[in-house]
């Protein structure tokens, strides 16, 4: 739907799903199917040269907390996904339903092709500015040092407000 654009495929796992990749290939002369991304230059060298992030997103797959979309997001490049799992909030989209854009990405109703194919438009687009303020603001966020400092504080705070922990120090030291 889009011959303007180039799509690649990376993934590891199941035969049958990168044969079917491999078959699209042959179909598709603008996609690309290129197999396991390993670590390394070519991983970072992959998100980079991205224009965007397509996250495929099924309700029924419990999706998970989505560590590839922080990954891409790290590295300035926007993420395309459904609405499911923790998409929305990994992507700062507010409201019900969770469907809309930020600018770490746009998240999309089921099989919305409508919005899907405006993403991709726009991601395709995308400035150099724009990649740095998504990498800046993504690194802020998800700094180890910044998040391991509120889940302590919030587990020191849980802690303080537990009627069993209570019961278990001494009234002295209360």
């Amino acid at each position: 739907m889009r011959p303007q654009h180039n799509f690649i495929a990376y993934g590891s796992g199941e035969d049958g799903i990168a044969n079917r990749l491999r078959g699209e290939m042959q179909r598709l002369p603008n996609f690309e199917f290129r197999g396991p991304l390993l670590r390394g230059e070519n991983h970072t060298l992959a998100f980079c040269r991205a224009a965007a992030f397509f996250m495929p997103t099924h309700p029924s797959l419990g999706e998970s907390f989505g560590l590839t979309i922080i990954e891409s997001l790290s590295k300035g490049v926007p993420v395309i996904a459904s609405t499911s799992g923790s998409v929305p909030e990994l992507l700062d989209i507010p409201g019900p339903g969770r469907a809309g854009t930020t600018l770490f990405g746009t998240t999309c109703e089921g099989k919305d092709m409508v919005c899907y194919i405006g993403a991709v438009d726009a991601f395709a687009a995308r400035t150099p500015e724009a990649s740095i303020a998504i990498q800046k603001a993504t690194r802020e966020r998800f700094d180890m040092l910044r998040v391991v400092d509120m889940l302590l504080n919030f587990t020191i705070d849980a802690l303080r407000e537990t009627e069993v922990v209570r019961a278990a120090i001494p009234k002295a030291a209360r």
